[in-house]
């Protein structure tokens, strides 16, 4: 297309000189107003435009002659150059770089695919600019993407040419969702070359699919702090989050004491039922596989369980998926009991369901996730299972990409309530849940800082009327950045100590524990980055009042009542805690 419009170009420009000098050459002499060859180019122009100003005529039957053909030639070369130049800007995307020429502070989403376009859409409905890169010209999602007012270019993120188009160095937020797991890596590298021109630095969120190499990068994150901030996720690991947080398979006692609490990350409420809950998985996808191991640790560290957790995994590669989650978690053999059952989903064995029940005909199972990856064979699953469990009310949750229209089409009302034909059945959106752009965008950090709110709203007094008390979501944005800034400040206590943290490839039989000391000196580096902060935000000393900005705890740690001390240093021995349920432990350096 490139060239095409050069020659286009070409083609033009040689008409135009070809008639400036053939009309100069016979005019000159003969015509007043020609004295010299701009005289004929200016004609020329003006003719080929069909302008015709007037102010230089022919006076010879020859100059008529080239000023008719340079008249015809006008009217097709302009056509033709005026498609040319249509046909070049759309198929170069030169509308949309002319749109972001301006833009600052925007998002830019590398990659088109079903992740991609969620977590562009979900950015844009966030107030952000967002800006798209596809490869694939062809991709349907191109144009559902500007339908929604998403700027897109098509290139290849991989090529800095193409990351400086989408003015990256302008940018708040890069995403990397383009599919395999070495372009996406190398797309962030690329970024990281490009210098800034603005402030404050870009944030990288590079999604990373294979679970050994997330765990292997997941240490950088929390301690990434320059002009550029490298962030991994895994969309399966976010979304076996979000299913078992609105999902939960069993019920958990309240947090007590200074522990960490129950988090609406976890789906965890108080457990009643005395009976060792069973759950049946079907399907062996990542999704499963980060279910089984959140779920686990769900169990864990509920209470201590007299028996271990019942799961009952079936696939036609159930086996290997089971050999390879002991391989990894050596300590489920002892916190649960994993019935792998291989077999083919579309079989005469899987339809007739006898694992669903005992030898007294009762159903077995308490919970039934169904996580297959192909969403017609998993929705046909996920009925059929319930229709064998509809008559015990077990619940079935089927993951779909989207929630969409399935659920107004099974009667879904507003209030989240089913029809009793569907009730108990239920779609999980993945992409939708775990597509999040502040879980995307802050990885580790947010996941952290999510928990730290939790524990210190379990802390609060029955009848404290805080502003803090509230969920997670419902929090100030203020708010929400204090325990973010307390997350990111995580790994400077760490190293100040000589720990630093690693991915949780176990679950910890004995958690790691501060000594008194360190517990000590933490604590007072934790009120001091709280005071920092605080002071930055234009807080002062003074009776507790969120309008006037005051706070008694402004003060030096020395002046401080004994209980704010103390829970502060319950803070720093529940660090190890959290980082366990983000999937990190802490270890020390070898001296």
């Amino acid at each position: 297309m490139r060239y095409y419009f050069g020659y286009v170009l070409a083609i033009v420009a040689l008409v135009i000189l070809t008639g400036a000098f053939g009309f100069y050459w016979i005019e000159a002499g003969r015509n007043p107003n020609v004295q010299s060859f701009g005289d004929g180019l200016w004609w020329a122009l003006v003719t080929m435009t069909t302008v015709g100003y007037g102010d230089i005529v022919p006076t010879t039957t020859f100059g008529r002659t080239i000023g008719a053909v340079l008249m015809f030639a006008g009217i097709g070369t302009v056509g033709v150059s005026t498609a040319a130049i249509a046909a070049y800007l759309i198929r170069l995307d030169r509308l949309d770089a002319l749109r972001i020429h301006g833009f600052r502070d925007h998002v830019i989403v590398c990659g088109l695919g079903s992740a991609g376009q969620v977590l562009a859409q979900a950015f844009a409905k966030g107030g952000y600019r967002v800006l798209a890169i596809e490869k694939d010209e062809n991709n349907p999602h191109i144009s559902a993407s500007r339908d929604s007012g998403i700027a897109v270019l098509v290139g290849n993120a991989g090529r800095s040419e193409t990351l400086r188009r989408a003015r990256l160095d302008r940018a708040r937020h890069l995403i990397v969702v383009c599919g395999s797991d070495s372009n996406n890596v190398e797309i962030a590298a690329q970024a990281r070359a490009i210098p800034r021109t603005v402030t404050p630095g870009l944030s990288c969120s590079t999604e990373i699919r294979d679970p050994e190499l997330w765990y292997a990068l997941g240490t950088w994150e929390l301690g990434t702090r320059d002009a550029f901030r490298l962030e991994f996720f895994n969309l399966s690991e976010l979304g076996a989050r979000a299913l078992l947080a609105r999902y939960p398979p069993f019920a958990r006692p309240p947090a007590s004491g200074t522990g960490l609490t129950a988090s609406a990350a976890d789906g965890a409420t108080a457990r009643t039922d005395a009976r060792v809950p069973h759950v049946l998985i079907v399907g062996a996808s990542a999704l499963s596989r980060h279910l089984i191991r959140h779920m686990v640790r769900q169990w864990k560290d509920a209470a201590p369980p007299a028996d271990p957790l019942r799961i009952t995994l079936v696939d036609a590669n159930a086996g290997i998926v089971c050999e390879h989650l002991l391989h990894r978690h050596p300590e489920l053999k002892t916190l649960a009991a994993i019935n792998a059952l291989t077999m083919d989903l579309q079989s005469s064995q899987f339809q007739h369901a006898a694992f669903l029940f005992d030898e007294g005909g009762q159903c077995d199972v308490t919970q039934v996730y169904v996580c297959v990856e192909d969403e017609r064979l998993g929705l046909s699953t996920g009925l059929h299972l319930m229709n064998h469990v509809r008559r015990f009310g077990i619940p079935v949750v089927v993951r779909m990409d989207r929630q969409g229209g399935l659920t107004t089409l099974l009667g879904e009302d507003g209030d989240g309530k089913r029809g009793r034909a569907f009730e108990g059945f239920h779609v999980f959106g993945l992409l939708e849940q775990a597509c999040q752009p502040e879980l995307v965008l802050r990885g580790t950090n947010e996941l952290l800082a999510r928990a730290l709110h939790e524990d210190y709203v379990a802390r609060l007094p029955p009848d404290s009327t805080n502003p803090a008390r509230v969920k997670w979501d419902d929090l100030p944005v203020d708010m929400k950045e204090s325990n973010r800034t307390q997350a990111d400040h995580i790994v400077t206590k760490l190293e100040a100590v000589g720990c630093y943290i690693v991915p949780l490839t176990a679950f910890e039989a004995d958690p790691f524990t501060f000594a008194p000391e360190e517990v000590q000196r933490l604590a007072v580096m934790e009120h001091e980055r709280w005071v920092a902060e605080r002071r930055a935000l234009g807080w002062t000393a003074g009776p507790r009042d969120p309008g006037k900005r005051t706070n008694p705890n402004l003060v030096a740690w020395d002046q401080l009542d004994e209980s704010t001390q103390n829970m502060n240093r319950d803070f720093v021995r529940q660090l190890p805690t959290f980082l366990n349920r983000a999937g990190f432990t802490v270890r020390r350096y070898q001296v």
